[in-house]
């Protein structure tokens, strides 16, 4: 079976980029390069900030996140991951420019604590704070996001989000994967 192709719709924070990557490296099972995934990384550093965009009408990034998208999938890729918070402001806009699926980090992060449950290896409290963080997002993401960014540890919060993407997108990767919407 070929190997899917990952596009990574990045550059919004260089570093969560690079981040998400190095995630999708280090949790692949591979015994040499070969076997790792191919992964499409558009790192697009002229998309205009989103948090200004969506609360204070500051530039659309609109037109760059489409751009990026499409040219991701232009490349070959069969589904694109956007490591930024922020950016799923606009994530409906991206969705109908592709015809390829664009996972939603936010929603998959949810999905994510809801199957852990209260199993999770990780501290209670720091379970807490992470399904806080999440309701909050889902619920403010489009008016509160520089609210709502301040209230949990940012290292924690990035570090699961990104694992979260970084394991979905494997899951939809994997022979027989699939991923609810």
């Amino acid at each position: 079976m070929a190997k899917k192709i990952i596009g990574i719709l990045g550059g919004m924070g260089p570093t969560a980029t690079a981040d998400l990557f190095n995630k999708i490296i280090i949790s692949t099972k591979a015994a040499c390069d070969q076997e790792h995934l191919h992964v499409i990384i558009d790192s697009n550093t002229d998309i205009p900030d989103r948090t200004a965009a969506l609360l204070n009408g500051g530039e659309d990034p609109t037109e760059q996140l489409v751009l990026s998208a499409r040219r991701l999938q232009s490349a070959g890729a069969e589904l694109i991951a956007m490591p930024c918070n922020t950016a799923h402001g606009f994530y409906d806009a991206v969705c109908a420019a592709v015809d390829i699926p664009v996972l939603h980090m936010i929603k998959l992060t949810a999905q994510e604590l809801r199957r852990e449950g209260s199993d999770a290896g990780e501290d209670a409290s720091v379970r807490k704070a992470a399904r806080t963080y999440v309701q909050q997002l889902m619920s403010t993401y489009h008016n509160d996001l520089a609210e709502v960014s301040l209230q949990i540890g940012r290292d924690y919060r990035s570090n699961f989000i990104s694992h979260s993407l970084a394991a979905a997108a494997l899951e939809l990767v994997s022979e027989g994967g699939t991923l609810a919407s």
